[in-house]
């Protein structure tokens, strides 16, 4: 190989650019000039280098958070954080939660009662860890959510849409010992409990299920709950770049959800005590739980939808007056 022809060899190795104007033959291509030297370089070559110090690096500049004042992230339950945070007890009276599909609505008192009822009717039964709730936003959704995560167990929520077969998956994956849906999925929901193993299942529409409890003097059962080791929900993803995954959050991870999106001024949901939002994001997505909890923390009233229908969608927000939309 001749001297030449090695030499433009090596500089088209070094410089890419180089090697694009090799493919344009015959047309004008402007290179960058190759790198220079920078004046700490130069002064630093040499044997001038072994006499020069190191210089100090300089200390990074203090970091001083002047934002809102932030709270303190719960350690208890989720349920105590909902409760405690927003006061319920200054708003007893007031409507917490309206479902569409039913026309009922609870208040505080109503919700805190249900909760508690609920709670003392699966503890009698001997709840197990993991409650798979199949159903799409209602009442009772909310009820048994509060009321088994209060007793210490987690609920994975999965879409009232699933085939037999993605719930069965998800069942499996989340290990779960109950689920609580819906008649009208009847049969997909006995199919996938069945492949699954699952051998309690609960239906809404039944006058015994623990979510329709109306045992009005039933107290919560004291359980000792770490909020920051306790997991509260296990959702699990959609399954993009594969199958659905569950996504393990504690009483501490949602209730610092709802605290970052009622204080951050970048992230503030602006909700206040007595402001009427509608739920239509479903309950077993992350965002609709995010929605249930800063509604509730808020001390707001709650509309839920079981899904976004147009006209459905504009007449609850025509009759209850929406004041917020989450979408």
């Amino acid at each position: 190989m001749s001297s030449r022809a090695g030499h433009c060899l090596r500089q088209t190795a070094r410089y890419p650019a180089l090697r694009c104007a090799r493919r344009h033959a015959g047309r004008r291509v402007e290179l960058p000039p190759p790198p220079r030297a920078t004046p700490v370089n130069r002064r630093l070559s040499g044997a001038a280098a072994a006499a020069e110090p190191a210089a100090e690096p300089s200390p990074p500049p203090a970091v001083v958070w002047e934002g809102p004042k932030l709270e303190q992230i719960p350690r208890g339950s989720f349920f105590s954080f909902l409760r405690e945070y927003g006061q319920w007890e200054r708003a007893a009276e007031q409507p917490a939660l309206s479902c569409s599909t039913t026309g009922r609505t609870l208040t505080f008192r109503d919700l805190e009662r249900r909760v508690a009822s609920a709670a003392a009717a699966l503890a009698r039964e001997g709840f197990g860890d993991i409650l798979s709730i199949h159903l799409p936003n209602c009442e009772q959704n909310v009820i048994a959510f509060l009321a088994a995560t209060e007793l210490g167990g987690t609920v994975t929520p999965s879409n009232p849409a699933y085939t037999a077969a993605e719930l069965a998956q998800q069942l499996e994956t989340a290990r779960a010992v109950a689920v609580l849906s819906t008649t009208s999925v009847r049969e997909t929901v006995d199919a996938a409990a069945l492949q699954a193993g699952v051998r309690r299942v609960s239906y809404v529409e039944e006058p015994d299920c623990f979510a329709n409890s109306l045992c009005p003097d039933a107290l919560l059962p004291a359980t000792p709950i770490d909020g920051a080791r306790d997991l509260v929900a296990l959702p699990f993803s959609s399954g993009t770049t594969g199958k659905p995954k569950g996504v393990m959050l504690s009483h501490r991870n949602l209730g610092a959800n709802v605290l970052q999106s009622l204080s951050h001024e970048d992230l503030r949901h602006d909700v206040r005590a007595g402001d009427r939002l509608i739920g239509v994001l479903p309950l077993y997505h992350i965002y609709g739980m995010l929605i249930l909890g800063f509604s509730l923390a808020s001390r707001a009233h709650l509309v839920l939808l079981p899904k976004f229908e147009p006209l459905p969608f504009l007449e609850a927000m025509q009759r209850h007056r929406i004041t917020g939309a989450s979408t």
